[in-house]
């Protein structure tokens, strides 16, 4: 990452907040839009959340299945990545309103880093 960055270049990461993320996953949902119905499933391990969409329309014409899988990182981890990258991260915050970070309640993690 350093290498791509420009000379005094910002490298900002917008990532999840894992133990937020962990207390407010949805298991599962289900929408119609027309004819067309998504059944929508979230679950976790250990290192991954993972978010499966199933499409189909009413005449089960056709099937489509996606899975998306987003590792889980904290921000210790990001600071054991970036420095490895001779990085230090410079600030967190809750938002790109630049609102604290507050580990139990934010969402996201607005990482910045030189």
């Amino acid at each position: 990452m350093a290498k791509s960055l420009k000379k005094k270049g910002v490298l900002i990461i917008d990532y999840l907040n894992v133990p937020v993320a962990e207390k407010q996953l949805v298991p599962s949902v289900t929408k119609k839009f027309v004819d067309v119905h998504f059944e929508i499933s979230r679950w976790q391990d250990n290192t991954h959340f993972y978010k499966k969409i199933d499409v189909h329309d009413s005449n089960n014409n056709f099937h489509h299945s996606y899975t998306r899988k987003v590792r889980t990182f904290s921000d210790v981890d990001f600071i054991e990545m970036l420095s490895g990258q001779m990085m230090h991260l410079e600030a967190i915050f809750d938002d790109y309103f630049l609102a604290p970070y507050d580990l139990s309640n934010t969402l996201r993690m607005i990482l910045i880093a030189k």
